[in-house]
C-alpha cells in the first residue's frame, strides 16, 4: 500500500431495507482501515419505512440523501458525485463486508495501476459461493461464476475476470470519470455489466480478489418478477450498446416477451432510442431491416399462441355451459326431492292428528269404562267378578296407552326428523343456488371479456403516413373519407411538407393540431419531431400508409414509409390507394 492512505467512499443505495442497515453499516464501521480515511453515504431509494429515521438514530456519521426516483444506477451516480474519495465502493444494502476486505482490494489497486475495479469473494448467508465475478450466457444473458455451488476453494487465485457484480466492488475514481458514470436507463440490473464493458474498452482491468469476503442475503429487498423484467429488458439495452449487430437476433431470447404476455413493444423504443444514442441514424437505417425481420417472427408465433389460448377459453366455456346444464339437472331433481319429503311431511302431520284423535277417543272411552266400573261396584254380587273384569280391561287399556304413546313418540321423532332433512335439503339448494348464480355471473364476466376484445371501438387514433410522391388533395380526401367512416377518430399526419402544402392543410378541422411535420424547406412551417418521433412513442389503433398504383414499385419512398410503419406502435396497419 502507499505511504499515504488514500480516501475511501462507501454509497450504500437503500430501498425499504430497514431489516438489513444495521448489519450492514455495522460491518463498515469495523473496516480495518482508518476511521478518518473513510467516508460512508447512503443514498435512500423513495423508501416508505422508517430506514432514514434509523440511520440518523443509529448512525449520525453516515451521510444520508435522498434520491428523487426508484433508480439505482442514479443512486449510486448521486453518491459518486457527493463523494470525495480516490475509491468508491459500491455495497448492496442487504450485504455485510468482513474487516479486511478493504486493504485486501486496496493491495491489488496499489500494485495494478490499471486495475479501473476490484471486487472479492460474495459469499451467501449458508457459506456458498454468491459470485465470484460475472460469466456470459447465450443470447446476452449473465450469471454470477461460482453461484450456489459450495466453496471448496476452486476460486482463490488473483485472476482478471471480464464483469464483476456491483453487489460489493471497489472502483478507482479515476477510472470512472474516464468511462463515464453508471448508464441510468439501466435503472437495475446488468448496470455492472454495462460499466465493466465500457472499463474494458478504455483498457481497464478488471480484478478478481478471493481473500477479500463479504456476505450477501441475496435479493433481500427486490422483488423476483422485477429481477426478471428487468433482466429481460436490459440485456437488450446492452446488446444494442455493445452488440448492435447482435440485436435482432437476441430479441426472442427465452421467450419472456411472449409467456408474460408482456409485448416487447414496450420496451423496443428504449432499445432502439439507445441503438440511436451510440450509433448513430445511418446505422439504425442499416439496421432497422434486420430488426423488423426478428420481430415479425415474434408477431407471428404471438399470433400463434393467442389462437390457441382462444381455443382453450372456448373450451373452457362449452366445459362450463356443460357443468351448468348439469347444476340445473341436478337442481331439478333436488326441487322434486323437496317436494316429495315435504309431502310425506303433511301426510305424517295428518297421521299425527288421526292419532290424537284416536287416543282422545280412548281416553273418552277410558272414563266411560271407570263409570261404568265404579256402577258396577255398587253390587256386592258383582263386586269380585267386575273387580277382575275391571283389572283386565284397565290393563288392556294401559298396554294400548303405552302403544298408543310409543307410537305417539316415534311418529313425533319421525317427523322431528323429517322436518330436520328438508332443513339441509333447502339449505344445499340454496347453496347450489347461490354457486349456479356465481357460475354464471363468471360465465357472463368472461363473455364480456371476450366481446371487450373483439368489440369494435370507432373512439380510435389513426396515424396517416404520406410519402412525398403522393399529392396533398389526394392526402386530404383520404383523411375526410377515414372521418366519414370513423367520425369519433383522430387522424394524425405524418409527412414531409412544403409550405403551400402546409398552408392548404393548417386550418383543416379534420387533422388533429400538433401534427407529425418532417418539413424540408428551408423554414419549416411546423414543429419538427423527426422519424424517431411521435410516431414511435405514441400507441396508435391504425396505421395507414397512402400509395399510388401510378408510381413505381421501386420508388423508395414507399420502403421508408414501410419501414415507419413497422415501427410504428400501432395495432393494424395498412395501405390506402388513392387512385
Amino acid at each position: 500500500m502507499n505511504k499515504i492512505t488514500p480516501l475511501v467512499s462507501f454509497v450504500v443505495v437503500n430501498y425499504n431495507g430497514r431489516q438489513y442497515l444495521k448489519e450492514c453499516f455495522s460491518a463498515l464501521s469495523t473496516l480495518d482501515y482508518p476511521k478518518d480515511k473513510i467516508e460512508i453515504f447512503m443514498i435512500d431509494n423513495c423508501s416508505t419505512d422508517d430506514s432514514i429515521k434509523f440511520m440518523k438514530k443509529n448512525f449520525p456519521n453516515v451521510k444520508v440523501f435522498k434520491n428523487n426516483v426508484n433508480n439505482y444506477a442514479r443512486a449510486n451516480n448521486l453518491g459518486i458525485k457527493k463523494s470525495k474519495g480516490d475509491y468508491i465502493a459500491f455495497i448492496n444494502n442487504d450485504l455485510q463486508v468482513s474487516r479486511n476486505w478493504l486493504p485486501e482490494l486496496l493491495k491489488i489497486m496499489a500494485e495494478e495501476k490499471r486495475a479501473g475495479a476490484v471486487s472479492g469473494k460474495i459469499l451467501l448467508t449458508d457459506n456458498r459461493i454468491h459470485s465470484t465475478g460475472h460469466e456470459e450466457y447465450p443470447d446476452f444473458y449473465w450469471g454470477d461464476r461460482g453461484f450456489k455451488s459450495e466453496d471448496k476453494g476452486q476460486y482463490e487465485k488473483i485472476e482478471e475476470v471480464i464483469s464483476l457484480c456491483g453487489a460489493a466492488v471497489l472502483f478507482r475514481r479515476a477510472c470512472l470519470e474516464d468511462i463515464g458514470f453508471f448508464d441510468e436507463d439501466f435503472i437495475m440490473y446488468l448496470e455492472d455489466v454495462d460499466i465493466c464493458f465500457r472499463a474494458a474498452k478504455n483498457k481497464w482491468k478488471l480484478f478478481y480478489a478471493p481473500k477479500s469476503i463479504a456476505r450477501h442475503y441475496f435479493s433481500g429487498t427486490s422483488n423476483p418478477e422485477s429481477v426478471r423484467y428487468f433482466s429481460e429488458r436490459n440485456r437488450l439495452l446492452l446488446a444494442a450498446k455493445h452488440f448492435p449487430e447482435k440485436l435482432g437476433g437476441a430479441l426472442y431470447g427465452k421467450g419472456y416477451f411472449i409467456q408474460e404476455q408482456r409485448s416487447i413493444y414496450d420496451v423496443l423504443p428504449l432499445v432502439i432510442s439507445k441503438l440511436l444514442e451510440c450509433h448513430g441514424a445511418d446505422y439504425v437505417k442499416s439496421a432497422l431491416p434486420i430488426i423488423c425481420g426478428h420481430l415479425k417472427k415474434i408477431s407471428v408465433l404471438e399470433k400463434s399462441i393467442l389462437i390457441n389460448k382462444t381455443g382453450e377459453f372456448e373450451n373452457i366455456i362449452t366445459q362450463q355451459e356443460a357443468s351448468i346444464a348439469e347444476l340445473n339437472e341436478a337442481k331439478k331433481e333436488l326441487t322434486q326431492q323437496a317436494r316429495d319429503m315435504s309431502n310425506a311431511v303433511k301426510a305424517k302431520d295428518l297421521l299425527l292428528e288421526q292419532q290424537e284423535a284416536s287416543i282422545a277417543e280412548l281416553s273418552k272411552a277410558k272414563k266411560e269404562l271407570i263409570l261404568r266400573i265404579e256402577d258396577m261396584s255398587k253390587s256386592a254380587k258383582e263386586k269380585d267378578s267386575l273387580s277382575r273384569q275391571q283389572e283386565a280391561s284397565i290393563a288392556e287399556l294401559n298396554e294400548a296407552k303405552k302403544e298408543l304413546t310409543q307410537q305417539a313418540r316415534d311418529m313425533s321423532r319421525s317427523a322431528k326428523e323429517k322436518d330436520s332433512l328438508l332443513k339441509q335439503q333447502k339449505s344445499i339448494l340454496n347453496q347450489i343456488e347461490a354457486d349456479l348464480f356465481k357460475v354464471k355471473e363468471e360465465l357472463k364476466a368472461g363473455r364480456d371479456d371476450l366481446n371487450r376484445v373483439s368489440r369494435f371501438d370507432l373512439k380510435r387514433k389513426i396515424l396517416l403516413i404520406k410519402p412525398q410522391i403522393i399529392g396533398i388533395e389526394d392526402t386530404v380526401e383520404t383523411v375526410r373519407i377515414i372521418k366519414k367512416k370513423y367520425p369519433n377518430s383522430r387522424v394524425y399526419l405524418l409527412a414531409n411538407l412544403l409550405k403551400r402544402d402546409y398552408e392548404k392543410i393548417a386550418n383543416n378541422n379534420n387533422i388533429e393540431k400538433g401534427l407529425i411535420y418532417c418539413s424540408s424547406s428551408p423554414k419549416p412551417y411546423a414543429k419538427t419531431e423527426g422519424l424517431f418521433g411521435k410516431a414511435f412513442f405514441t400507441r396508435f389503433d391504425i396505421t395507414i400508409t397512402l400509395v399510388s398504383n401510378k408510381q413505381t414499385e421501386n420508388y423508395s419512398g414507399y420502403k421508408k414509409a414501410k419501414a415507419i410503419s413497422l415501427l410504428s406502435c400501432s395495432k393494424n396497419r395498412c395501405n390506402y390507394y388513392v387512385d
